[in-house]
């Protein structure tokens, strides 16, 4: 799970380079990504809570490819 939770937001990075490289993020909506951040932190929340030290990895990972987009 550790694997899996650290693997998993890297999945993100071709976009990352796309997004950094171009510097075209016209099909990019602000909206999504501003949720996307505030649902993430919800769910950091709660993993915190629960102990489930995977899963804050994960999220944690998640919002910094949000910030990062």
């Amino acid at each position: 799970m550790y694997v899996v939770s650290f693997a998993y937001p890297l999945t993100a990075i071709p976009q990352i380079f796309k997004v950094f490289t171009t510097h075209d993020v016209s099909s990019l909506a602000l909206s999504s990504w501003v949720l996307y951040v505030v649902f993430g932190l919800v769910f950091i929340a709660y993993a915190v809570k629960k102990r489930l030290t995977p899963l804050v990895i994960e999220g944690l990972l998640w919002v910094i490819v949000y910030l990062l987009m």
